[in-house]
């Protein structure tokens, strides 16, 4: 999948590691816009930025356990949106096809195993 695809839809599914290393780019971004900027013209600058990228992400890590994208209005909700991470970072995929799409982790094997 390729990182616009990533970014942007809210179709498919992804793995933890595409999750966590795309959390992490994004965390980087934070840190870059707030040391440039300032605090407040970086915060505001990153939500602008990364607000509809990130909901993208959780979206697809969600549709890869299963569920739909709508749990993510359950982060809005102080105590869970922290259970909502450590479930999104710690879950394993559900292996094989879903109604979201195919499995990430087999990736182009798919495919292959369908022609």
């Amino acid at each position: 999948m390729s990182i616009v695809k990533v970014t942007f839809s809210l179709k498919g599914r992804i793995n933890r590691k595409t999750y966590i290393l795309f959390f992490i780019a994004f965390m980087v971004l934070y840190v870059i816009l707030t040391e440039i900027l300032g605090e407040n013209a970086g915060n505001g600058l990153f939500v602008l930025l990364a607000f509809y990228p990130l909901l993208s992400l959780q979206v697809k890590r969600w549709h890869d356990l299963d569920k739909s994208g709508w749990w993510c209005l359950a982060g809005i909700v102080p105590i869970l949106n922290l259970l909502c991470f450590i479930r999104l970072l710690t879950r394993k995929v559900t292996e094989g096809t879903n109604r979201f799409g195919d499995d990430p982790l087999l990736g182009s094997k798919v495919e292959t195993l369908q022609v």
